[in-house]
């Protein structure tokens, strides 16, 4: 017998219980999207260049940045970008995004090791996930793209994004962006005996046009004051989460509405909602969760699955308990 979550038609899954900040940023947009796309695990079918894109050139920086940016680097990176952009893009997608196409993106690499060719800086770690402890008994998930120590000793989290656009919006977000507060808590948590030299993180901006592409580092510094608040955030956030799961769980199909996960109608018209059609229409999902509707599919985020292809895997709660255990021998 399948084990559903309460008196709900939902299979209870592992992935539910696995929370990292994209999940955690998708409830902060709007519950009731969290529930379709990470409770149900509904996604769009509908193919998405972004996110192809971005997981390419992913690929290609860490490529690029295990090496010295020579031209033959620069020749494997776009092999390695075309490779993963063509297994990531489905085939009726084409390759005609303004800016988001191999052409641009292989142009773009060729500038990007023309720039920062004369990095000084250390590279400490390349893709490294995990789980960090944010509560004695509760962990976050992460990935950091790269961990770096820089000339004056700091250490940062490097993380590669894409834009299209780069205004004044997109490049001001960051510093209060809850994503680049998980990844300087990793690092923190990572490098905790040298906590004083961790200094946050910066973002290694690709902002992407037709006519010229330009590269950017925002650094987003954190202290230990921004620390602690990112855990009373984190752990705020979770316990929505759960007391949401707690409300889903006495809810039925035979009930009108259904008042866990809440819609945020306030969220719909930023940048479009690929479940608006649905919220419009459903009163209480539980009645239409049995199958994806058409447009959909079902896929899980697990963010476990960053660990699969990861460099470096830390468990960092496991090495707080360690070094307590060793403190406690010692006395």
């Amino acid at each position: 017998m399948t084990d559903t979550i309460g008196e709900t038609p939902i299979q209870k899954r592992p992935e539910h219980d696995i929370l990292d900040s994209t999940k955690i940023k998708a409830f902060q947009d709007c519950p009731r999207r969290f529930f379709f796309e990470h409770i149900l695990g509904w996604q769009s079918d509908t193919p998405n260049v972004h996110l192809a894109f971005g997981s390419a050139w992913h690929k290609a920086m860490e490529l690029l940045h295990n090496s010295e940016m020579n031209e033959q680097d620069v020749q494997r990176a776009q092999f390695v970008f075309s490779e993963e952009f063509e297994k990531e893009r489905p085939a009726l997608l084409s390759d005609e995004h303004a800016s988001k196409n191999t052409q641009n993106a292989h142009k773009a690499l060729k500038q990007y090791a023309n720039a920062y060719r004369g990095d000084d800086f250390k590279i400490l770690h390349t893709e490294t996930a995990g789980t960090a402890p944010i509560r004695e008994d509760r962990v976050i998930h992460f990935k950091c793209d790269l961990i770096i120590e820089d000339t004056q000793g700091q250490i940062w989290s490097m993380e590669h994004k894409t834009t299209g656009r780069g205004g004044s919006t997109w490049k001001n977000r960051w510093d209060i962006d809850f994503q680049v507060s998980a990844y300087a808590h990793a690092v923190s948590a990572l490098y905790a005996n040298r906590y004083e030299d961790v200094a946050g993180v910066k973002i290694n901006g690709a902002i992407l046009r037709k006519s010229n592409n330009e590269f950017i580092r925002i650094p987003c510094r954190k202290g230990p004051k921004d620390h602690q608040l990112f855990i009373q955030e984190a752990n705020h956030w979770i316990d929505m989460i759960e007391w949401n799961m707690e409300i889903l769980r006495r809810t039925s199909v035979e009930d009108d509405v259904m008042f866990a996960f809440p819609r945020n109608p306030t969220s719909c018209s930023k940048f479009g909602c690929e479940f608006d059609g649905l919220c419009s229409n459903w009163r209480n999902p539980l009645r239409k969760c049995s199958e994806p509707p058409v447009g959909y599919e079902e896929d899980h985020w697990d963010p476990r699955r960053q660990e699969e292809e990861a460099e470096n895997v830390v468990h960092l709660e496991d090495e707080k308990e360690e070094s307590s255990n060793s403190d406690n021998s010692s006395d």
